[in-house]
């Protein structure tokens, strides 16, 4: 809107409330008092009329009051209507034929009394017509808005001539001066300068432009001047950068180094350790055992430090990527503390993980990771941890609705650290002092690659400490809440008359033993000492409730376990069934207490281990709340399997490959175990209807219905009939980015890739059974290495959950050389040529002679059905796939290859394998490049066939 319009505006709007106000508020007014002044005269009028009316009436002389009437009502006729009078009887005696006019808003009614001495005698009514005084004030007004509006419209006129040559004109020629000036213009002419705002305006814009022209002038020469020094910038830039991508270039050369050499160190170190434990599977002096126990130390070491510069290298070159799924973190965090029970029991120290009061969800997190945290957190802190305990603990800091906020602490009773080094230690290549280095070992990365882990989950990470007591590091985490419950598979109860006595002399390990007994209605006692505990043993029998199972730690200061057990069987009346808790040796401790315990369990406690410990020593006592298909599991003394249990134990092997079936079946068998075999995902899936099965080994890739869709098949049909989820291990030559997630979301609790040891797998049997079950190989070998520490294996891919990476050792990668794409054989190397069949040189690139005697031990016997199988079936394999590829059928190709890939992995087949890995990637290229691909795999299966044969035929 224009000025000159904004200043008439007001003016207007002022003049259109007046009209308003004089048209609905003035005029109402005047024509109501104006009506009321004429009623007040008029009832005057009727008062003066009334004496004489009623001397009339007393006379009676109607015609005289018709007479006085009809002059007075023809004297007012302007505004009287009409006139009547009324006698007391209601009688009109005037007029006798005249009707009265109506009445509505024009009219007024006025009455007055007819009286002579205070007697009433009748009553004059008056209808009094207002439309007169009404119209003749209406006029007045509007004569009167006339003037006023015609006054105002020219006060309103010259007002706008006024503004306009004193304000608006000089505005507008200002702001002319002004659009010329963004222009560019500084010669644009001014109003006139007036001793007011607008001159003073105007004198402040003619000084602004004045500044703006000299401002402009300067801006010109440092415009000039700028130029000049960019110039020079984009040269140094230029120079700058040359020298950034030369650094880039240098650092990525330095990780990709660094990758490659870690990666290519790592593959003969991992084969240097696996001929280790071949070895150990052999009789040996002492002398040699020792020598293979440094090896063994020396090559894990060299390993965990090669496993940290490929993590700290995929950090900085950001490929390190997660891959949450769902998981049950009590189970991730007992794990980690389970592989290093070992050694820190060898130092004598204590591991104890205490688990939250609460944690009534699965949550979704990169279970490799927070384990490899966990692990690297653990690892240190038994390290520098002399003597006493190291205590894992999981928080629940808040519960949210769709998530936790989770606290890990690790707390140690180690050699401490000095505060101005605990900033540091989060850095790479830091450690406390450069004697840390030379007395534990280390690369200083681990802590480092802990914070960036942490980080990259999106919590933090921190350290507590001081010198000579102890150190606790923490980490915090809010992950999100998964769908899943965790399984609760005890549904017995004890007998609430059962009286409990835990006996340690560490409190975190009472507590821990509360916190797992605590949904069990018994009475639970609890001493830190064994004097202590003979005393609360006395008492108990004399108040009437004695103690039915005592659980004791073996080594305490002053009386230990065993002498407490001792002193029990002398002195109490009452004897409790004993559980005994160890750090120490079992076999010595199974000599030593033999005769005195009922049974043992090894160090760290673990909830499932414990409950079924005291769930079989006081099974008289033990009442089922709920019926259950599956039979009590009864625990052996020493953890050794038992053959009733392992006949108990129902398997369904889901496999459409036999040679692979019959590889799993040999694995099984030798650990006193047996499955049921399925072909194909539609009969698994009818299996699981009509049998009850502990668990499910189900093979992803199968005809008829996959691995995927018999998962999400079974647990649809547990889910509708309220069945428990049996535990399903996928059982896949995949490898890759991406199908652990798929296993999951199709209802799969966990999976195994190819080729499948026996040390994973009845490891992985054991999690999800909770049944202490041991492969052959697995067990010489830790016969003879019992002593050596066995670190976690890094080597194994971080995205695989906690159940597959087993405590045991890591089996041997290939020591031998493959095929080269083109067929031809190559030499195998020299350390590898010796075998227990004779000199086979030239088949070592077909055959993996590691895998080969590891499935010979693994499956306790002859293996030349199963190869023999495998190479009846070759030749019909091959023909299926040579007719996809001439039917350019991508998926067919990509299925039999994937077939054929992981029979071949799984009877050590390398270069085959290979091969047929090739092929399946090839599936997703171009046509062109399969018949290429399948010549080679061709005469590698040839040559393959030729290997078996002649390996067998010695």
């Amino acid at each position: 809107m224009k000025l000159q319009r904004k200043i008439i505006l007001p003016s207007l709007l002022a003049f259109a409330a007046l009209m308003l106000v004089l048209r609905w508020f003035v005029l109402p007014v005047e024509i109501e008092q104006q009506v009321k002044l004429a009623v007040e005269q008029e009832t005057h009028r009727l008062q003066t009329l009334s004496p004489i009316i009623g001397e009339e009436m007393l006379s009676g002389d109607i015609a005289r009051i018709h007479e006085i009437l009809e002059k007075a009502e023809n004297g007012y006729s302007e505004q009287w209507a009409a006139l009547s009078l009324i006698d007391n009887d209601q009688l009109l005696l005037y007029p006798f034929d005249k009707p009265m006019p109506p009445t509505d808003i024009d009219y007024v009614r006025i009455e007055q009394a007819v009286e002579w001495s205070d007697e009433a005698l009748g009553l004059l009514r008056l209808q009094m017509d207002i439309a007169p005084i009404k119209q003749r004030i209406q006029k007045q007004i509007r004569q009167f808005e006339y003037l006023v509006a015609g006054m105002i419209l020219l006060m309103i006129l010259m007002a706008a001539i006024w503004n306009r040559r004193i304000v608006v004109k000089p505005v507008v020629d200002l702001a002319k001066a002004t659009r010329e000036l963004r222009a560019g213009n500084f010669d644009a002419p001014l109003p006139d300068s007036s001793r007011d705002e607008i001159g003073e305006l105007t004198h402040a814009f003619d000084e602004m432009r004045l500044s703006l022209q000299e401002a402009q002038r300067k801006s010109a020469d440092d415009t000039r001047k700028l130029q000049q020094a960019n110039h020079f910038i984009e040269q140094k830039n230029k120079e700058l950068e040359m020298a950034l991508e030369e650094a880039k270039g240098v650092a990525k050369a330095k990780s990709q180094f660094l990758a490659m050499m870690s990666h290519e160190i790592r593959t003969p170190m991992n084969g240097v350790l696996g001929m280790a434990d071949i070895l150990a599977s052999t009789p040996l002096e002492h002398d040699q055992q020792e020598y293979l126990q440094v090896i063994r130390s020396s090559g894990e070491s060299l390993l965990n430090i090669l496993n940290d510069i490929l993590d700290f290298s995929k950090i900085e070159a950001g490929q390190l990527t997660l891959s949450p799924v769902e998981c049950h973190l009590v189970d991730v965090m007992e794990h980690a503390c389970q592989l290093f029970t070992q050694n820190a029991h060898s130092k004598g120290i204590e591991i104890i993980a205490l688990p939250p009061s609460s944690l009534d969800h699965f949550v979704v997190v990169d279970v490799g990771r927070l384990e490899q945290v966990l692990s690297n957190l653990i690892s240190n802190a038994v390290k520098f941890t002399e003597s006493g305990q190291v205590d894992v603990r999981l928080k629940v800091l808040e519960e949210q609705q769709l998530g936790y906020h989770l606290r890990f602490d690790i707390q140690d009773t180690g050699i401490g650290i000095k505060p101005e080094v605990q900033n540091k230690l989060f850095n790479k290549f830091v450690q406390a002092d450069h004697s840390t280095t030379r007395q534990f070992g280390g690369t200083g990365l681990g802590l480092a690659i802990c914070k960036q882990l942490i980080e990259l989950m999106g919590g933090e990470i921190g350290i507590e400490s001081s010198l000579g007591h102890g150190t606790r590091v923490w980490f915090e985490l809010t992950l999100d809440k998964s769908r899943k419950i965790p399984a609760n598979d005890k549904i017995e109860v004890l007998d609430r008359n059962t009286h409990i006595l835990l006996v340690d002399d560490i409190p975190a390990n009472i507590e821990l033993m509360q916190h797992i007994l605590k949904d069990q209605a018994v009475t639970i006692s609890s001493a830190y000492s064994a004097h202590k505990a003979l005393d609360l043993l006395h008492e108990a029998v004399e108040t009437g409730n004695p103690v039915d199972l005592l659980i004791t730690d073996h080594m305490m200061p002053g009386t230990d376990g065993l002498e407490l057990v001792q002193l029990t069987k002398k002195n109490i009346q009452h004897q409790p069934k004993v559980l005994m808790l160890s750090s120490a040796d079992q076999d010595q401790l199974h000599e030593e207490g033999k005769a005195l315990l009922d049974c043992f369990m090894p160090k760290p406690i673990r909830k499932d281990a414990l409950l079924r410990q005291v769930f079989h020593l006081l099974e008289n006592g033990v009442t089922s709340q709920v019926s259950s298909t599956k039979s009590t599991k009864r625990a052996s003394l020493g953890g050794e399997s038992n053959d009733r249990d392992s006949q108990e134990l129902s398997i369904l092997l889901v496999e459409d490959v036999l040679v692979n079936q019959m590889v799993v079946q040999g694995m099984l068998s030798q650990s006193g175990l047996s499955a049921d075999w399925a072909q194909n995902g539609q009969e698994a899936v009818e299996k699981v209807k009509d049998n009850y099965y502990d668990l499910v080994l189900m093979d992803i890739q199968m005809p008829i219905m996959d691995g995927y869709q018999a998962s999400q098949a079974i647990r649809l049909y547990q889910e509708e009939n309220h069945l428990p989820a049996t535990p399903i291990i996928a059982l896949t030559a995949h490898a890759m980015k991406g199908d652990m997630e798929r296993c999951y979301e199709a209802g799969m609790n966990d999976y195994l890739t190819k080729p499948i040891s026996a040390d994973k797998l009845i490891s992985t049997i054991n999690h999800w059974t909770k049944e202490p079950h041991t492969s052959q190989q697995s067990a010489h070998s830790h016969q003879s290495l019992s002593q050596q520490h066995i670190q976690p294996d890094k080597s194994v891919s971080a995205h695989e959950p906690a159940s597959f990476k087993a405590s045991v050792m890591p089996l041997p990668s290939t020591p031998t050389a493959l095929n080269s794409p083109s067929g031809t054989l190559q030499q195998a190397p020299s350390d590898c040529d010796t075998v227990s069949k004779g000199s086979i040189d030239e088949v070592l690139p077909l055959i993996n002679l590691s895998t080969l005697q590891r499935l010979e031990k693994e499956m306790g016997g002859n293996l030349s059905p199963i190869y023999n199988q495998f190479v009846s079936t070759l030749p019909a394999t091959l023909d299926e796939l040579d007719s996809a590829i001439n039917k350019q059928d991508s998926d067919t190709v990509q299925k039999i290859s994937h077939r054929i890939k992981g029979s071949s992995r799984n009877l050590g087949l390398d270069a085959l394998g290979e091969q047929a890995f090739t092929m399946e990637t090839l599936s997703h290229q171009a046509c062109e490049n399969w018949h290429d691909g399948y010549q080679q795999l061709k005469t590698i299966s040839k040559d393959t066939e030729s290997a078996i044969a002649e390996y067998f035929a010695e």
